[in-house]
């Protein structure tokens, strides 16, 4: 079982929900923009392309191609090495853990029920850091969150390292949505956005004010984990971010985790794994050319679907180098 600081890590990577909706819920200070653009500029001018780690996955008929995508990034993420455009060329199908449709997703599920406001449901204590870290990180409004459940604050505050860092620019899983559109690929998708996020805000208000209050407690190591994280992503250093994915760290300060934690971990990467690793055995079955995009998370670290394939005897895997 993950520690908390790992799960820090995980709704990163595993949920495209979770970064559409923190994007675009958040807006960076006009007044911070110039200064960030010229170093962003600067950055990526030294940057050429970077080649996700990707894997072709193949049984005695037919094969796949499997790569671990980074949801959310700076300008970087977007300059995709020429040998992974062609995968995504060359396949039939586009496979991604969903089609993301923001737009037709009804928002209210976010909202407080019965006219409560973020004051109503937790502690003055704990409202009172929450305003201390709005005051420290002024992209957490907190006065534009009052209505909103503490699933979706958790969320927003969980995403904000990047989102200060300016690295809202979407991941592969967006570029490669968009080309399969305009060429008319066929896009596959093992969840719904709904689904997502309904991973999002289904559990209590005593997990989500655990889960906040820890984050912030632990703001600056959470934030160095998710850019040293998305750097070793950029490099395809699978050592590195299978290091900073480790599934064996001990549960920091010598806290167990809880039930509901435990329940939190196996819906959000255990159960969705499996249900991810079935279907590509169909795929595989069926003889279909499908290059699959999902998270890193999902596709690497022991457990997920790589290592879930491999166990089976049945496949050969190699990295595409």
């Amino acid at each position: 079982m993950k520690n908390k600081k790992a799960l820090i890590l995980i709704i990163l990577v595993v949920l495209v929900a979770a970064v559409a909706f923190a994007a675009g819920a958040l807006r960076k200070p006009k007044k911070e923009e110039k200064k960030e653009t010229k170093t962003e500029e600067k950055q990526e001018k030294e940057f050429t392309t970077y080649m996700p780690a990707t894997y072709k996955v193949c049984d005695e008929d037919s094969c796949i191609h499997i790569s671990g995508s980074y949801h959310m990034g700076d300008k970087r993420i977007t300059k995709l090495d020429q040998k992974i455009i062609d995968i995504f060329d060359n396949s039939d199908y586009l496979a991604l853990e969903i089609e993301d449709d923001t737009d037709s997703v009804d928002q209210s599920q976010f909202l407080m029920k019965d006219g409560k406001t973020l004051q109503d449901v937790v502690t003055p204590e704990f409202y009172a850091k929450l305003e201390k870290f709005s005051e420290e990180h002024p992209m957490y409004v907190l006065k534009a969150y009052q209505n909103y459940n503490l699933g979706f604050n958790s969320t927003i505050i969980e995403t904000l390292p990047l989102l200060e860092a300016k690295a809202t620019t979407p991941g592969m899983d967006t570029i490669f949505q968009k080309r399969a559109k305009k060429n008319n690929k066929e896009i596959l998708a093992f969840e719904t956005m709904d689904f997502q996020l309904n991973l999002l805000t289904g559990y209590s208000d005593e997990f989500y004010m655990q889960t906040i209050e820890y984050f912030i407690d632990n703001y600056d190591e959470a934030a160095k984990l998710q850019l040293d994280l998305y750097e070793a992503y950029l490099k395809a250093d699978v050592d590195e971010m299978l290091k900073l994915l480790a599934e064996d760290e001990e549960i920091e300060n010598g806290e167990e985790a809880t039930e509901e934690q435990i329940k939190f971990y196996e819906a959000m990467y255990t159960n969705r794994n499996n249900h991810m690793t079935e279907v590509i055995k169909e795929y595989l079955a069926d003889n279909k050319n499908v290059f699959v995009v999902v998270g890193a998370a999902h596709v690497l670290p022991e457990g997920g679907i790589l290592d879930q394939l491999k166990q089976t005897g049945n496949y050969t895997i190699t990295r595409v180098e």
